[in-house]
C-alpha cells in the first residue's frame, strides 16, 4: 500500500524560505507491503504484483510458488523410488528450499 509521509527537514533559512506544500520533503512516497505489513518501504524496496505490494521476502515467496505450481502442472514435482512408490521432490528442488 503506496502511503505519504512528510519529512520536512526545516531547512529554511534567510534567503532561503520554505517552500510550503510545494517542498518535496513533504510529500515522500512510502510503502506497506500488503501480505507481511512491513512499512517505511521506498520505491526501489517494493514490487508490484497482481496490484499488490510486496516486499524483497514476500516477493521470492511468490516466486517460489509460481515455480512450485509450474513444476506440479509439468508433473515435475514427484518421482518414483526403487520400490515404485511415489515420492515428493520438493525436498531437494531449489525452487522449494
Amino acid at each position: 500500500m503506496m502511503y505519504e509521509v512528510n519529512e520536512c527537514c526545516d531547512c529554511a533559512a534567510p534567503g532561503y524560505p520554505c517552500l510550503g506544500n510545494a517542498c518535496e520533503m513533504r510529500h515522500q512516497t512510502r510503502y506497506e507491503c500488503d501480505r507481511c505489513g512491513t512499512d517505511d518501504l521506498i520505491e526501489y524496496e517494493i514490487h508490484h504484483v497482481d496490484g499488490e505490494d510486496l516486499c524483497d521476502e514476500c516477493f521470492e515467496e511468490e516466486e517460489r510458488k509460481e515455480k512450485c505450481n509450474e513444476c506440479r502442472e509439468e508433473g515435475n514435482d514427484f518421482y518414483y523410488d526403487e520400490e515404485g512408490q511415489q515420492c515428493c521432490r520438493c525436498d531437494e528442488c531449489d525452487n522449494c528450499i
